[in-house]
């Protein structure tokens, strides 16, 4: 079984293929599974209980893009009262500060024109401030740091949970950097249990098709 608890983040890998988009789909609360067993204060919950508790968290998917038409609308959308600096300081978190700076258009940098376009690792650092302005009770990043370096995606990573004190981060990643990060490793391997690691109070194991 998992634990989901504010501020920890889960690391979740396994082969391509095997699962993971879809176990994630069930912890966002985006998919019914066969088989759901959940506890909350020691006491058990369905998946429609479990879906209420989470249905104002954040999902990153690998191939995710915003659709607004600026940075700041984008980052408006998330958090519509945030002032400026805030949506600056959300963007310096993510390391996405100095390319807008070297652009004249700031915050109001468009998204989809071909002179200003944010490359693929930009755009999923954007999404990324979007999360730290949402401040969830739990964030999914399933390959949301695909684009990134190995080294920007930890220190992204890094920034994200120090912001985060009440998040619970559901990371998908293939890197083993991230285990170093990580409170919680599921491995899911084909036809086996998927196995938990994490420190001595969180050791488990469970089955694929079952969380809790």
């Amino acid at each position: 079984e998992l634990v989901l608890a504010p501020g920890e983040l889960i690391l979740i890998s396994g082969d391509s293929g095997i699962g993971k988009s879809s176990l994630v789909d069930v912890l966002a609360g985006m998919a019914m599974p066969d088989v759901f067993l959940a506890r909350l204060n020691r006491q058990p919950i369905g998946f429609d209980a479990y879906r209420e508790l989470v249905r104002h968290g954040a999902y990153v998917s690998q191939n995710v893009r915003p659709w607004q038409r600026s940075v700041r609308e984008c980052l408006r959308w998330t958090a519509p009262d945030a002032t400026d600096a805030l949506l600056r300081s959300a963007l310096a978190d993510v390391g996405l500060n100095r390319r807008l700076a070297d652009s004249p258009l700031g915050l109001d940098t468009a998204l989809h024109d071909a002179s200003s376009r944010l490359s693929g690792g930009e755009l999923q650092r954007l999404l990324l401030a979007q999360v730290i302005l949402r401040q969830p009770r739990l964030a999914v990043l399933d390959e949301a740091t695909s684009a990134l370096d190995t080294a920007a995606e930890l220190a992204v990573l890094v920034t994200l949970k120090r912001r985060l004190p009440r998040t619970t981060l559901i990371v998908v990643s293939h890197r083993p950097g991230v285990t170093a990060l990580a409170d919680q490793c599921l491995r899911i391997e084909s036809r086996l249990p998927a196995s938990v690691s994490g420190n001595a109070a969180l050791c488990c194991t469970a089955r694929r098709q079952v969380c809790g």
